[in-house]
């Protein structure tokens, strides 16, 4: 894979006001963390949904900036993407099957009285 392209004099200056609004903006999203190390989680898209998508469309941008994708190759360019989204379709299948078996168990269960007792003999 092709190594990260330096950016010319006016993508250097494009990318001193990314990292610049970056820092503004993980002192209101977490204060406590680094600007070079840091990663967006789930709790803080939960917590501050607005300045999480603000700096995750900065984190693109200076990814273009620098031609990380490129440089990582196509399957791990686009792996995390695929990723959150089986992430998203299997928790969307959890919930589902707690909803089935929660409020639709008669129905689950032919008509007949649903049983349970098979989950206390472990």
């Amino acid at each position: 894979a092709p190594a990260l392209a330096p950016p010319g004099p006016e993508g250097r200056e494009r990318l001193r006001a990314l990292i610049a609004e970056k820092e503004r903006l993980l002192a209101r999203l977490d204060p406590e963390a680094r600007e070079g190390i840091f990663s967006l989680t789930l709790s803080h898209a939960l917590r501050r949904p607005r300045l999480s998508a603000a700096y995750a469309r900065l984190v693109r941008e200076e990814s273009r900036l620098l031609g990380s994708r490129r440089a990582a190759g196509p399957a791990r360019g686009y792996w995390r993407g695929a990723h959150i989204a089986l992430a998203a379709l299997f928790l969307a299948g959890v919930i589902g099957h707690v909803i089935v078996v929660t409020w639709f168990a008669g129905y689950v269960a032919g008509g007949e009285e649903p049983y349970w007792l098979h989950l206390a003999a472990w």
